[in-house]
This record gives C-alpha cells, structure tokens and sequence, in this order.
C-alpha cells in the first residue's frame, strides 16, 4: 500500500483532498499546532499535532525588545493561521509563514526591504544561509556547526531570558574578530580550503571560549596573500616560505626573488613542454586526412611502443 505522510503542502501536491479532516486542521492551526497528515493509497486517513513548546520568558524578552523601539518578526514553515496564533501569544509583530528552508533568505532579504538592517537567529543546518545573509546572524551556541560558523554572534545558551537585554543594551566593537563565512566572502576562498590552511599551518586562528574560530584581520590578510600566491601557482610549501618571509622584517629580497626565480624556471619549463606538445600533437593532426579511411597517424603514434 501506499502511504503518504507529511504536511498540508504534500497533500495539496500530491493531490490527495484533505477536505474531511478541515475542522481538525482548523482546531490544530487555532492552537499554535502543526498538523502531520497520513494518506494511504491517495485517501487521507488521520492526521496529529505537534507543537513547539514556547521557551519561559520569550514573550518578556519580545517586550524587551519592543521597549527599545525594534520590531520582531518570524520566520517559520508553518501555516500561517498556527504563525498567527503563536504570533499573538508573544507579540510579535510580523510573520514569514509557509517559509520553505531554501526560502529564508529570500524572507529575510523582504523584511530588510520593509524595516531596515536585519538581525536573524537561529540554531540548524538549514538557518545558517539566513545567518550569513542577515546585516546581523546570531547563532544559538547549542545550535550546529554550520549555524555557529555562518554567524556574527554566538549565544551562549537557548536560555531567550538570560540573553536577553537587562537592564539597557550595552554593544561592544567586535574589532577585527571574524567567522569563517566572513574570512570566505572576504578572501574569495572557500571555507573547505580555509579550514585546510588551518590543519596544514598556514594560518592558525584564535578560538573563543565556546571552541570556535575567530579570525583576525592579520588571519584574513595571510588568507588573501596565499590565495594570490596560489593564483600566481606557487606551491603550498612555496606559499609557506614566502608568508614567512612577508612577516620577517629582517628578510633579505634575495630570499624572496630566489623562491620565485625557482618557479619562473619551473614555468618556463612547462611551458616548453606544452609548446612541444602543440608541435606534436599539431602535426599528427595535419597529418590524419580525417576521411572515411580507417588508417590514421594519430592512433598509429600513440601505439608506438616507448
């Protein structure tokens, strides 16, 4: 048999009418409930509720916010008859209902367009694109990795009344401390390959109390020399020695034109080889009639025994 179980949106697309559990979907939504519908064979057969349990204290840490004249919104996949119920028993301002994990930056980018600079949190896989994306990304310290790595702040726990604000905002410079999505967008260097300079010792950023890395500027300076080091095609341990020699105020110029002396001599080798090789391969190619005979000096060169 076929069963199906999911939301209303699977539902609807797979065409399956939901028409005779309404009043139970409506009673659900009216309670701040996510309705899990089941069909069997295309029919719907039940449905259940789960529901979020609201965090002691969200609905004064909201107020607080207010109180210091900023508007709250929220993002959730939900309907947005459960988003309007949960919304009025805390008091926020504005909802992003029916949002699909691929669509929250395109939510946050519309709610900058209608209020200003954005602050967004959250904890999972799936917010850190909305993390990175938000004017400010703050990250549950509870939350993943990848959440934690695409923000600007980390909070220490999911406690919303211990983070929130008490007793006035007081807002530090977060000086020259960056997370890794920043040093990426920054370096033109993809996080994979940053966290491979690490390993290797390329560049070795701090770490903040809760483990994580926080780039400095001189981190995202060594990151950009590298990248173009890289681009010029030094090889790491060339990259290695020429970093150090960048931070060695003592250096010698010498020091440094030998390195690269060593890889104009490697090019102007290769690039020898690759011009034998258009000579070559130029000339089998004039050579081949490219008809429909069978007989071609192509494949007779290449068969040729060393």
């Amino acid at each position: 048999r076929d069963l199906l179980v999911g939301a209303r949106r699977l539902m609807d697309r797979e065409r399956v009418d939901v028409a005779p559990l309404n009043a139970a979907l409506a009673d659900m939504n009216g309670k701040g409930q996510s309705p899990v519908l089941a069909a069997v064979d295309g029919k719907i057969a039940a449905v259940f509720a789960v529901a979020d349990r609201i965090k002691p204290g969200a609905k004064a840490a909201i107020a607080a916010l207010h109180d210091r004249g900023l508007t709250v919104a929220m993002i959730t996949g939900d309907t947005v008859q459960t988003a309007q119920t949960i919304a009025g028993d805390l008091g926020i301002d504005h909802i992003e209902a029916e949002v699909l994990p691929d669509g929250k930056v395109a939510a946050v980018k519309a709610l900058r367009d209608r209020y200003g600079p954005v602050a967004f949190c959250g904890d999972g896989i799936n917010d850190a694109p909305a993390l990175a994306e938000a004017d400010i990304g703050l990250a549950i310290g509870t939350g993943t990795d990848v959440a934690i790595e695409s923000a600007d702040v980390v909070l220490s726990s999911g406690d919303v009344a211990g983070n929130g604000p008490r007793g006035g905002w007081r807002c530090y410079p977060t000086g020259d401390r960056m997370n890794i999505g920043e040093v990426s967008a920054r370096s033109g260097l993809p996080s994979k390959t940053i966290r491979y300079y690490e390993e290797i010792g390329l560049i070795a950023p701090a770490r903040d109390n809760n483990g994580y890395r926080a780039f400095a500027t001189n981190d995202l300076h060594k990151l950009s020399f590298v990248a173009r080091a890289r681009a010029l095609g030094f090889s790491i341990e060339d990259c290695r020695t020429l970093l150090a020699l960048y931070e060695d105020e003592t250096r010698a110029s010498s020091d440094v034109k030998r390195v690269a002396e060593e890889h104009l001599a490697q090019i102007d080798e290769k690039i020898a080889q690759l011009r034998d090789m258009q000579e070559t391969l130029g000339d089998l190619v004039r050579s081949c009639h490219g008809d429909d005979r069978p007989d071609c000096p192509i494949l007779t060169d290449l068969a040729k025994k060393g």
